[in-house]
């Protein structure tokens, strides 16, 4: 990001920025953005609500073998130009793992964002157009989804915590199956512990003494396993769209939701490598 600051003053000059921006942005929505947080006016312009902007910077806690994370969040608030609609709202967080960055260039290479997606595309425009920057989705493959989830999986267990949620797959069939769209698997909360201990961290160990995103965890494995052996179903045949446990729910779509706050470090640090995998400095 092109001229991009993280100290107080710049912050406020930004959330001025934002603001004016907003109030001038004037683009085609369909009837239901417009209800959301514009609405025509009788000239067959945009008028937008009132509009309130505020940057904040936070640092993630460190765990074991994981460094803190520095984030810039910043929360956006439209207010309905009719009265009576509710306000729409969106939450954005700039997130960066490391101290990469130059003279004139500050690196967040992962951007997470929750509202309304013609309002996250008024930020997003905002974001390239003032610090010269680029912004895309993040896809993730079933190879990271499964293996990011084990290893937070893993991660988390090592640290005394007891499984309280069972894991949850959802895998997307083949388009020559018919009239079945996916199927879901479903290892309880006294089974994922027990699978786990039998794990250990081995793994994991090595994977953090060497760098790697992946762990190289067997829970994957030993979950198709089980479901061939019972059910004649192949799984590594289908694409895992979707996981969620204690730590933390990850779709292939790139949507991410942290349940476990004391491992939020760790989930972040690990998104941060797969966004600048995807988009390299």
């Amino acid at each position: 990001m092109y001229k991009f600051s993280a100290n107080q003053v710049s912050l406020a000059e930004y959330s001025k920025d934002l603001t004016l921006f907003l109030r001038q942005k004037v683009q085609p929505v369909s009837a239901l953005e417009s209800d959301i947080f514009l609405r025509e006016s009788e000239g067959g312009d945009l008028e937008v609500g009132k509009v309130s902007v505020s940057f904040s910077i936070h640092h993630s806690e460190e765990v074991e073998g994981v460094n803190a994370c520095t984030c810039i969040c910043m929360e956006l608030n439209v207010e309905q130009a009719s009265e009576g609609k509710p306000s729409a709202q969106l939450l954005c967080v700039l997130v960066s793992a490391s101290s990469v960055s130059t003279k004139d260039f500050a690196h967040y290479p992962l951007v997470l964002i929750r509202g309304k997606a013609a309002l996250a595309a008024n930020f997003r425009d905002w974001l390239q157009m003032r610090f010269d920057c680029h912004v895309s989705r993040v896809r993730l493959s079933p190879f990271e989804v499964s293996h990011l989830t084990a290893q937070w999986l893993q991660h988390h267990h090592t640290q005394g915590a007891v499984c309280v949620h069972p894991l949850e797959l959802t895998y997307g069939l083949p388009s020559s199956v018919p009239d079945l769209r996916q199927i879901v698997i479903t290892v309880t909360a006294g089974d994922l512990d027990t699978i786990l201990d039998r794990i250990g961290t081995t793994s994991m160990k090595d994977s953090q003494q060497t760098g790697s995103l992946i762990d190289g965890s067997p829970l994957f494995e030993l979950v198709q396993q089980h479901v061939l052996a019972n059910t004649h179903l192949v799984l590594s045949g289908m694409n895992l769209t979707r996981a969620a446990c204690d730590v933390a729910m990850l779709a292939a779509e790139g949507k991410v939701k942290v349940l476990a706050v004391g491992q939020l470090s760790i989930v972040l640090k690990n998104l941060c490598k797969i966004a600048l995998q995807t988009s390299p400095i």
